[in-house]
């Protein structure tokens, strides 16, 4: 089934408009690309399928990166490098102990 989708993506496509470079072969085009990479890497792109501990998307990762980018704005930014280093720490053991199910404070403690 999804190499039969695939395949109707290529066949469903325009030829790839890239951009002309003065050597080597021309780029293709976003959607063109992403069709390689899926047909190349097709384990990874299924690993979630046969793993249940994967998850279907990353938005709990851009979550984590998002809250150190929130905590910079909202101070302007980190005082000191060892202020960064001590917040993501942290962040980065109670976001851990969240998606284990722990209690927070015994944790910490």
């Amino acid at each position: 089934m999804y190499q039969l989708l695939l395949a109707r993506g290529k066949l469903g496509s325009k030829r790839a408009l890239g951009k002309n470079r003065p050597r080597g072969r021309k780029m293709g085009s976003k959607a063109s690309n992403l069709r390689k990479r899926m047909n190349a890497q097709k384990p990874a792109f299924l690993r979630f399928l046969s793993d249940v501990r994967l998850p279907f998307d990353h938005n709990q990762d851009e979550r984590d990166i998002g809250m150190t980018k929130v905590k910079q704005n909202v101070s302007d930014c980190f005082r000191t490098e060892q202020e960064a280093n001590q917040f993501t720490r942290l962040h980065s053991v109670i976001s851990t102990m969240m998606k284990q199910g722990k209690p927070l404070l015994d944790s910490l403690t």
